[in-house]
């Protein structure tokens, strides 16, 4: 069976705190065999941060994602095997950063929970890559997104991202689910991660990573 990755998204200090407890494990009741972590130092301090020229610490967690995503851009070369991915938030920038390439690269289906990362970026690379499919679920009540993703975009005032707008433009491989909408969802911010804590939705997910689902005509996505 596909191997899938698991990559997390911001405000993870990976050496005092694991994924695996609050997320992963979630994940692997949908993921596809082996279900393997790429762990990545998401939580910069604030030092860090100003002392490379960004004022807040996800400005500067956004630089370190696509740094994260050239490494596994090698890592992903190395495979031989093609791999299935799930990621969450920042997470998506750390692997549409590592697929912006024409190499080709052993990657079959990207599951995006909620990403933060340009739509602008995303409608590019994932015409650099026409063999992957995208599936990003989009959340327009994602009030963490409206402000740590849109707003916190280093160098710009405003800046669309694909967990919260979609991505316009190319819908050959690229596959925006869109869920829920303001009140459905238990409290703010959980609607930044309900989309894949609801036991409902584990059922789409694995015809996602399958290969098997179809969003049309109409998406079969659960509140």
């Amino acid at each position: 069976m596909t191997a899938t990755l698991l990559i997390h998204g911001y405000n993870w200090d990976i050496d005092t705190e694991d994924p695996e407890y609050k997320q992963y494990w979630f994940w692997r009741l949908f993921a596809t065999e082996p279900a393997i972590p790429y762990n990545w130092q998401s939580s910069p301090t604030w030092r860090d941060s100003w002392r490379n020229g960004r004022v807040h610490r996800y400005h500067r967690a956004w630089d370190m994602a696509a740094d994260v995503g050239l490494a596994l851009r090698q890592d992903l070369l190395k495979r031989k095997e093609p791999v299935n991915i799930i990621c969450h938030s920042l997470g998506a920038r750390v692997v549409l950063q590592a697929l912006k390439t024409s190499e080709s690269l052993p990657v079959k289906r990207v599951l995006i929970f909620n990403g933060s990362e340009s739509s602008r970026n995303a409608s590019h690379i994932c015409c650099l890559q026409p063999n992957i499919e995208f599936y990003s679920v989009v959340v327009k009540a994602d009030g963490v997104l409206r402000w740590f993703g849109g707003l916190g975009t280093p160098g710009k005032f405003y800046e669309n991202v694909i967990g919260l707008h979609g991505v316009k433009g190319n819908d050959v491989n690229w596959h925006d689910l869109f869920l829920g909408a303001a009140g459905d969802f238990p409290g703010w911010g959980s609607d930044h991660n309900w989309s894949w804590r609801n036991p409902a939705n584990i059922p789409i997910w694995k015809e996602v990573l399958a290969g098997k689902f179809s969003n049309t005509p109409t998406p079969k996505i659960l509140d």
